[in-house]
């Protein structure tokens, strides 16, 4: 579980927290049983979601971080949440209509 903490609390990257779950199989097999955290596990459970994560797209790691956020508090583990990837995430939506719009004119 220190996994899922130290990325929640943005002690690792994307990147690395992937590259550590993809090797972790006893955390693979506690987020198979996972099944109830809605909308991310709707086509099958929590490993699932994860693996399908992609660490260079803000809107991946956004659910990615949610979901997991999910998963903590459902658990009762205690962690520090990071807000930045959520922050950035909302600049991105903010900007991405003005972007299209210049586009089209």
């Amino acid at each position: 579980m220190k996994l899922l903490v130290d990325f929640i609390e943005d002690n690792i990257t994307p990147s690395d927290f992937l590259n550590a779950f993809y090797i972790d199989e006893k955390l693979q097999a506690i987020l198979e049983e996972e099944t109830d955290i809605y909308p991310y596990t709707n086509c099958g459970n929590l490993c699932l979601f994860v693996f399908e994560a992609n660490a260079s797209k803000l809107g991946s790691v956004y659910n990615l971080k949610d979901a997991i956020k999910l998963y903590l508090q459902k658990k009762d583990i205690a962690f520090t949440y990071s807000d930045k990837t959520e922050k950035n995430y909302n600049i991105f939506l903010t900007a991405l209509p003005r972007f299209f719009s210049c586009i089209q004119t």
